[in-house]
């Protein structure tokens, strides 16, 4: 294959991977339980259409953005937790937002990161 043929190939199949990366910004203002589970929050966000859930009660402690409002959609973020860091978060979320809080949460779905901020939620959309 010639140099050129194999550096297209490569950009193409870059350019393709790359596509699949993406940083959702959530504003968090609110939450809720799941009916029938005790430490499954539904994490309130009015300006995105994804259902958002912080899962502290499954065998399986996760944070999830589903695709639509709707949890039999599409899982497009998932982020595991252990119980005790999984705990600790949902506490802060509650005692955070009850307070008239709000935060931003930014999910990077390549590096399966989670960066949440108090401070310049204005900016998250």
């Amino acid at each position: 294959m010639r140099p050129v043929k194999k550096l297209l190939t490569l950009l193409i199949i870059l350019f393709s991977l790359s596509s699949e990366a993406k940083i959702y910004k959530i504003l968090v203002t609110g939450w809720s339980y799941k009916p029938g589970f005790d430490y499954m929050l539904h994490l309130k966000s009015p300006l995105s259409p994804h259902h958002f859930v912080l899962d502290c009660q499954s065998f399986l402690h996760e944070l999830v953005l589903y695709e639509a409002e709707r949890e039999d959609s599409k899982r497009i973020f998932e982020l595991y937790f252990n119980p005790q860091s999984c705990y600790e978060l949902g506490s802060w979320i509650i005692s955070h937002t009850d307070m008239g809080g709000k935060m931003c949460f930014n999910l990077d779905t390549e590096k399966k990161t989670v960066e949440i901020s108090t401070e310049n939620y204005q900016f998250c959309f």
